[in-house]
């Protein structure tokens, strides 16, 4: 169930070397030096805080959370939920955060922006690092906000919910595996 696994374990899973060496380097105002656990722990603690999050883990199995631009020295800070669907469809909710000055601790600063696409093929790069390389079906996009949100999670994640038709048929080949390195 979702409820039982640990945001802090999906969270070490979402980290890609860029990230990890991002979180080494000093950040927020008083440019103490925060680390990759404490971006875990604020990761797990927004998680918990943040009830678009948390409904996010409670309705899709598998969802993964994170913070891009964890040091704010690139871009802002944005909070991300994402999880593929259905083996065809894939949903990322982004938010604005802030930190606390540990470091630890999220604060959302906006609404948050859920976007809902869908998969058409996905192929394996033939580079070493063999990052799959997705092609996504022209007018399969959906954005919305906090009030379709709030009726997909009434309606337990079912898409028709805000819009969509789901497509029936086998999963698109390479769905399944983990979003981290999209």
């Amino acid at each position: 169930m979702p409820g039982d696994r640990s945001p802090l374990v999906l969270a070490v899973a979402l980290l890609g070397s860029s990230i990890v060496g991002a979180c080494e380097q000093p950040v927020v105002a008083d440019r103490s030096n925060h680390t990759r656990a404490d971006m875990l722990a604020a990761v797990e603690h927004g998680v918990r805080a943040m009830s678009w999050a948390a409904d996010f883990d409670r309705t899709f199995a598998g969802a993964e959370h994170g913070i891009s631009y964890y040091t704010g020295d690139a871009g802002p800070r944005t909070w991300y939920s994402k999880v593929g669907i259905g083996g065809r469809y894939h949903l990322t909710m982004q938010v604005p955060i802030d930190l606390d000055a540990t470091g630890t601790r999220v604060t959302p600063t906006g609404a948050p922006t859920f976007t809902l696409v869908e998969v058409r093929e996905i192929t394996i790069s033939p580079d070493e690092d063999g990052q799959r390389v997705i092609s996504y079906v022209p007018d399969g996009q959906v954005e919305f906000g906090p009030d379709a949100w709030a009726r997909l999670v009434a309606a337990h994640g079912d898409l028709s919910a805000v819009g969509v038709a789901v497509k029936a048929g086998p999963p698109v080949p390479g769905f399944e595996g983990p979003w981290t390195r999209m």
